[in-house]
């Protein structure tokens, strides 16, 4: 666990290992690159390199509540090294939707909230340690309507990308999209309309 918020309200700055089986808690020690503490980033697991990658979310500062930030946090014993990868091509940005492409060694995010219009493309950030890198897969015209904090996962039975859910301007999304690995968008019509609140799947 990185970042967040306290129960006091505060900031928490620190990185905790959490238990399942015993339920324990311990402190890691963060060494390596200086970040900033997320809250609401996007994490991925990169599960090739045993990482996590964290991507955007909010952070306490004066100048902006959003950062372009993205680093890659990999635990060794009690120290949790932590480097500092390329910055998101939008600049500051919160509520990412993204997914792990185990074939393609890489994260395939879109939308989020950001001043930045660029923010509605599909990018891809390929994870190869040392040569982490971002390439722009669909341009904005090419991706579906902007939103934040939607949710995205991997289909391993069609080999394709699903998002669904999430907040536009006029409120929750109900609508679900699927990205194939022509890095083409299609939308599934009708595909919430049974479930009592898109609010279920964020």
């Amino acid at each position: 666990m990185i970042g967040g918020l306290e129960e006091s309200g505060r900031w928490a700055r620190e990185a905790l290992r959490v238990g399942l089986d015993d339920r324990s808690v311990t402190q890691l020690t963060m060494q390596g690159d200086a970040v900033l503490s997320p809250l609401g980033a996007l994490v991925v697991w990169d599960a090739e390199n045993a990482r996590a990658v964290l991507i955007g979310g909010g952070v306490q500062r004066a100048s902006n509540d959003r950062a372009a930030q993205v680093f890659s946090a990999q635990r060794d014993g009690g120290v949790l090294r932590v480097r500092r990868l390329p910055d998101h091509p939008a600049g500051p940005i919160i509520g990412v939707a993204g997914a792990y492409d185990a074939a393609g060694r890489r994260a395939i995010v879109t939308g989020g909230e950001s001043m930045d219009p660029r923010a509605r493309a599909t990018f891809a950030l390929s994870l190869e340690p040392g040569r982490e890198r971002w390439q722009e897969l669909a341009a904005p015209a090419q991706s579906p309507p902007r939103r934040f904090s939607a949710v995205m996962a991997y289909d391993p039975a069609r080999d394709r990308f699903v998002l669904a859910g999430g907040y536009t301007a006029a409120g929750t999304d109900r609508t679900v999209w699927v990205l194939e690995r022509t890095a083409r968008w299609a939308q599934v019509p009708g595909a919430l309309d049974a479930v009592p609140s898109a609010n279920a799947l964020l």
